[in-house]
């Protein structure tokens, strides 16, 4: 091609991963010990920048991975508020915990119920776990792209967000497992008390045949 000199300067990212800063020069034995040293200093600068910027990314989402967990907590803390109000709430809360919350949609099914995000899309790129409960299959949580994203960790997602999508679908079924508890112990209430009244009638008839 036109270049007719090339450097090469290696900077590491982490224990694994090295960047690479890359000189090229159209003239012949363009560079020298002393040309590189300056970009030397600079590619280690880049390493250092890179790594703070991934931290500072990393950090920013677990607080917004924090603040969607916080949010699912207080929802179920409030025992006036219907499970149906809670997972729709939940729904809610689930995109701005995404990286490009301004793209993100989510979808809850569960227990033949679909419970969808603001704006949902069913989108071109889908993140989704499985609610289960004793191997059975309650249903799933999803989360959607509406627009094509860089790839990362599983297509356009962090593996970060597949562990809060997972710790959210096992909060789902903590939920609805605990609703279900609640209407069957108030059924059962129903016919407890069903049964005491007719156990009193009958003692109540049996008074009057006696008399």
């Amino acid at each position: 091609g036109p270049f007719r000199s090339i450097a090469a300067i290696p900077f590491r990212l982490d224990g694994s991963n090295q960047g690479l800063l890359v000189l090229k020069s159209r003239r012949e034995a363009c560079f020298s010990r002393e040309t590189i040293e300056p970009f030397e200093r600079i590619a280690q600068f880049l390493g250092v920048s890179i790594i703070l910027q991934r931290k500072h990314l990393a950090l920013k989402e677990r607080v917004k991975e924090l603040t969607c967990l916080y949010g699912i907590a207080r929802l179920v803390d409030d025992p006036d508020r219907p499970p149906r109000e809670i997972f729709q709430s939940i729904a809610n809360l689930l995109p701005p915990a995404w990286l490009h919350p301004q793209v993100t949609s989510a979808r809850i099914l569960i227990d033949g119920e679909t419970y969808l995000s603001d704006g949902y899309s069913p989108g071109c790129a889908q993140l989704r776990s499985e609610i289960t409960s004793d191997g059975q299959r309650r249903g799933l949580v999803e989360i959607t792209y509406n627009q094509d994203m860089p790839e990362m960790d599983e297509g356009p997602f962090l593996k970060e967000e597949r562990h809060l999508l997972d710790t959210v679908a096992r909060e789902l079924w903590l939920i609805s497992d605990k609703w279900q508890a609640a209407r069957e112990r108030e059924q059962l209430q129903k016919q407890l008390r069903h049964a005491d009244r007719l156990a009193t009638i009958g003692q109540f008839s049996a008074g009057v045949a006696t008399n």
